[in-house]
């Protein structure tokens, strides 16, 4: 049951820190497309800046509902 819980908490804090992150879907995807492209071709092509910063967005997004559902496994646990 904890497990589920603290999915769902990742899930919510990822739900609603979208806005804070990406403008729309569209804004999403780029940063996706991006983030797959490597850096050396994203390098070619001039993107290499934007790749990186769509990179930091990213992850940053994953990390902060990562660590909110970790939080409330551990709130969970006690």
């Amino acid at each position: 049951m904890e497990i589920f819980l603290s999915i769902m908490a990742a899930v919510v804090v990822l739900r609603y820190s979208f806005k804070y992150f990406f403008d729309d879907w569209q804004d999403f995807a780029d940063c996706l497309k991006l983030l797959l492209t490597p850096d050396i071709i994203a390098l070619f092509r001039g993107d290499w800046d934007r790749q990186n910063w769509a990179s930091l967005k990213i992850i940053v997004w994953l990390v902060f509902a990562g660590s909110a559902g970790y939080g409330a496994y551990q709130f969970l646990q006690s």
